[in-house]
């Protein structure tokens, strides 16, 4: 998790997927430090990260431009804008139900 100078937000969870972590994948830090220092708009940078979404292990990240927030995983094809209301977030999708 990081916040910038400028406001921008970003927290990453790993996904959790026992026997499919690849050895070879890049770094998920990357996408928190890349997004906090990156020139992008949120919209572009969730469309750079779908682009790039199977050079990772499973991730959950929540973006905010100090305005929007987002919620993308590379494990659902589908970001989301979040609006005012209560999430719960843990290695499995936004919402998960466990039981």
């Amino acid at each position: 998790m990081g916040i910038s100078r400028e406001g921008r937000l970003a927290a990453l969870t790993n996904f959790r997927e026992p026997g499919r972590q690849r050895s070879d994948a890049r770094s998920r830090g990357h996408l928190v430090a890349d997004f906090l220092k990156g020139p992008e708009t949120l919209n572009q940078y969730i469309k750079k990260m779908s682009s790039t979404r199977e050079d990772y292990n499973g991730y959950n990240i929540i973006l905010s431009d100090g305005n929007r927030w987002w919620y993308y995983s590379n494990r659902n094809d589908a970001p989301r804008e979040l609006t005012p209301g209560i999430y719960g977030l843990s290695n499995h999708l936004l919402n998960t139900r466990h039981s």
